[in-house]
């Protein structure tokens, strides 16, 4: 018979790596900036680009900015194993503090990972952002 060791446990603390999509700002072309649009008869109104929001302006480009969560603590571990060279055995794991039973399911290749510290979390957030 063939057992299958996951890498996780129940009790143990766990940090996920991922990455998230952070649309980039810029500086307002219309208002240079100021959120402001002084009319004619000396008026304030709203910038029509920024509407004064500080005379910031989303820009249509976006970049991975690294994602880091945690602690939390393993209340759930699912194994599929098929077979010892299988590609596809997975383990996935529920958390306490997302939900065991129908929180946030870890882990079997949803773009995420989980990792022992925070450090090793960090750094594997911020290869996933290169990548």
């Amino acid at each position: 018979m063939t057992y299958f060791e996951s890498e996780f446990s129940i009790g143990e603390t766990v940090f996920v790596a991922g990455t998230r999509r952070e649309q980039l700002e810029g500086e307002c072309g219309f208002c240079a900036g100021t959120g402001d649009n002084v009319g004619k008869d000396g008026k304030d109104r709203a910038c029509p680009e920024c509407r004064m929001r500080s005379g910031v302006v989303k820009l249509d480009e976006w970049h991975l900015e690294p994602y880091i969560q945690g602690p939390l603590t393993v209340g759930r571990i699912e194994v599929m194993f098929y077979g010892e060279s299988d590609d596809r055995n997975y383990e996935r794991y529920m958390c306490d503090e997302t939900g065991v039973g129908s929180g946030t399911v870890w882990g079997g290749g949803i773009g995420q990972t989980l990792h022992r510290t925070s450090e090793q979390a960090h750094r594997a957030a911020r290869r996933m952002c290169s990548a």
